[in-house]
Parts: structure tokens; sequence; C-alpha cells
């Protein structure tokens, strides 16, 4: 009984199975695409909040700064105005990066992935603006301004799986990259690279993580409001 046993087994074991995957995804040019948007991040922040925060170090220069405070405009309303006006800016350099992405990735970027990777960096580059405006009320010193967007971008960047796949980082910088926007930027990226399937169940997440970017966005416009206020009240 245990010899036939042991033949059997060995029957199982010698038995080949054809597995075959069915799948419509391009897998080698999503994969492309991820790394583009992942990156765009860093891109996002670096060139487009740098531009963004030099033209407020302008706007703050000592003689437009007073002209601006002797004016009959509310803080509320004046950061409201310029707020508008970096996000035309902002919108300039997100569809630049688009425009290259269809260039790149026609096929893709006309799918329901590419729509949901340009939906995605649309809502992100509205974070890079809030992000950009409170580094650039926060100071009106160019030279440091820089390290600051540097910082911020490069910081970022390495924290939340831009540059390094979440499944190669350590658990504790996971951790601390849950309190940052961007990671949940490139949490939606890593989803939609494997979508099929486009319905409220399969883009429920995407949702959530997208919810998350836009309430930092306005928590980011919120602290600009009161660190404006401060500086007027102080001047």
């Amino acid at each position: 009984q245990g010899k036939a046993l042991n033949q059997k087994v060995k029957q199982v074991i010698n038995q080949k199975t054809k597995v075959k995957l069915h799948t419509s995804l391009d897998s080698s040019k999503l994969n492309q695409v991820n790394v583009y948007f992942n990156f765009l991040n860093y891109a996002l922040l670096a060139g487009g909040v740098y531009c963004m925060t030099m033209i407020l170090a302008s706007l703050n220069q000592e003689g437009v700064r007073k002209r601006t405070i002797m004016s009959s405009f509310s803080y509320r309303k004046y950061n409201w105005i310029v707020f508008a006006s970096l996000g035309l800016a902002s919108f300039i350099v997100w569809l630049a990066y688009m425009i290259i992405s269809f260039i790149l990735f026609k096929e893709i970027m006309l799918s329901g992935n590419g729509i949901a990777y340009i939906l995605n960096s649309f809502v992100f580059s509205i974070c890079s603006l809030a992000v950009g405006f409170l580094i650039g009320t926060i100071t009106h010193n160019k030279q440091a301004i820089g390290g600051i967007v540097n910082v911020v971008a490069l910081g970022t960047s390495f924290l939340c799986g831009c540059f390094v796949p979440f499944e190669y980082m350590p658990d504790y910088v996971l951790k601390i990259a849950h309190i940052l926007p961007t990671y949940y930027y490139v949490a939606n990226n890593q989803l939609i690279k494997t979508m099929e399937v486009f319905n409220f169940e399969s883009i429920k997440p995407l949702l959530i993580n997208g919810a998350v970017i836009v309430i930092s966005s306005f928590i980011f416009v919120a602290v600009t409001n009161y660190v404006s206020k401060r500086k007027q009240i102080i001047n």
C-alpha cells in the first residue's frame, strides 16, 4: 500500500499542467507609463512649485507687499486671486507633461488606464499648487526657496515610492510616507497599472486616495491663509 501510494504521488508530481493567463493589459507599456507618472511627482514639485514660489517671492517684495497691505483687499481675497493665477501656471505645467505622455504612450493614454493616470496626476497637480503657495508664503528668500523645494521634491519622491517601488522599501519608511499626499498619488498609480475593469468597486480605492490628496490640499491652503494673516498682523 505504501509503495502504491508513493507511485501515485510521483505520477501526480510528474504531471505537467499548462497555465494560460488571459489579460488585455500591455504590462510592459503600462510599467513604462507608471514610471513616467511616478516621476511626475518630482517634476511637478521641483519644476512647477519652484516657478510658483519664485513668482510669489516677486509679489512679496517690500514695495509690492506694502502697496498690497495698504489696499482694500482682505488677505483671503488677495490669497485666492493669487492662488487662481498660480493655478493657471500650474495647469500649463501639468498640460505640458500630459502632451509629452501622449507623444510617448499614445495607445495607453487613450485607454481607461491612461485616463485614470491623467485624472490622478491632475488632482495631484492641485496639491502641488497648494504646496507651492504655502512655501512661497512662508519665505520670500529666493535663495532659500530653491533649497526648500529640492528637499520637499526629493524627500517625498524617495519616501513615497516614486524612485524605489513600495515592495523594496522598509515598513517604517512606508508608515512615515502615509502622512504625505505623494504616497496616495503613487498608490493610485500602482492600482491603475493593474486595472482591467473600471466600475465603482474597482475605482473605490482610487477615489479614497484621491480624497486624501484633496483634503491635504485644503489643509495646505488653510495653513497658508493662517500664515499670511499672521504676517500681515506683524507687518
